[in-house]
């Protein structure tokens, strides 16, 4: 996914144009890269928020704290092994 598509021209009319848009190809590409984004975020945010629940009593900044708070209104912390899953 992190081949630029404009790099990644098709032949059309016989090869007698060699200038086709790239545009939608590489609209999919951002798409489905800042899906893959999105996701690999949460799971950073994720286990940031359960190695500062592992840190405990421990506090670290207002600002991270906010965060972790608001996480934690939506997402519980997980006490189960993740072994136990599978």
């Amino acid at each position: 996914m992190s081949f630029p598509a404009s790099v990644d021209s098709i032949p059309t009319s016989a090869g007698q144009e060699d200038h086709v848009s790239m545009g939608p190809i590489a609209a999919r590409k951002l798409t489905r890269n800042v899906e893959c984004l999105e996701r690999v975020l949460a799971i950073e945010l994720m286990a940031a928020c359960q190695g500062l629940d592992f840190r405990r009593p421990l506090r670290s900044s207002d600002r991270l704290e906010s965060v972790h708070r608001r996480f934690r209104e939506k997402v519980a912390f997980r006490d189960e092994e993740l072994a136990d899953l599978e």
